[in-house]
């Protein structure tokens, strides 16, 4: 993906890091996202810590996420390869409690949370996902630090 994304010429610079300890400048950056990932992660804190290091005075840092109802109904994130064949990505369920508490703990404040369900709109796009019509799907969080 990073050299797909190098490719296209749009960034002045990429770096491949780790999201809880970056080697990033601190107090540099006014906008942090990061999108698809946190369910990933064993522990929320870190992330959480890392992005307000990373954000200037007023500062946001955006998490959209895959909701975790679909994880609490044994649909886990995962992508097909060419063959078609299906790979789950390991995933952990975190409670919007626990992304509220780290990112207080971090002294960032909420500012936004949003919920997506998957409606008649969204289907014209994955269409498969019928199944799950009306069901939330995802979610964003913004946060602003001081």
């Amino acid at each position: 993906m990073l050299e797909i994304t190098k490719n296209k010429h749009v960034y002045r610079h990429l770096q491949v890091a780790d999201v809880t300890a970056t080697a990033l400048r601190s107090s540099a950056y006014d906008l942090c996202s990061m999108v698809l990932a946190d369910e990933h992660l064993v522990e929320l804190k870190p992330v959480y810590r890392e992005a307000a290091r990373l954000l200037r005075d007023q500062g946001n840092f955006v998490l959209v996420g895959y909701h975790p109802f679909f994880l609490m109904n044994g649909v886990p994130t995962h992508y097909h390869r060419a063959d078609g064949e299906a790979v789950m990505i390991e995933s952990h369920i975190h409670l919007f409690s626990e992304h509220f508490q780290a990112g207080g703990e971090a002294g960032l404040i909420l500012i936004d949370f949003r919920e997506c369900i998957i409606d008649e709109h969204w289907l014209l796009t994955k269409p498969k996902w019928r199944e799950y019509l009306n069901w939330p799907v995802s979610f964003a969080l913004v946060w602003r630090r001081g």
